[in-house]
């Protein structure tokens, strides 16, 4: 049910922003709205969160003698 909500918010927002009716500023939050949706629906279907990948910040020594 999540799914098709979430389906039908990115449907109607991107025919209202094609239309003008709407700004990309309210395009933006019906996306994150459905994307809501979405991580719930994923959420109780697959009953976990998704993990994040981490990504290293740290800088890898390459002695190149470039910074």
């Amino acid at each position: 049910m999540l799914f098709r909500l979430a389906s039908a918010i990115l449907r109607g927002a991107t025919a209202l922003y094609l239309k003008r009716t709407i700004s990309s500023a309210e395009l933006r939050a019906a996306l994150s709205v459905a994307r809501t949706f979405e991580r719930a629906g994923a959420l109780i279907a697959l009953g976990r969160r998704p993990r994040p990948e981490f990504t290293s910040t740290r800088k890898v020594k390459d002695d190149d003698g470039i910074e």
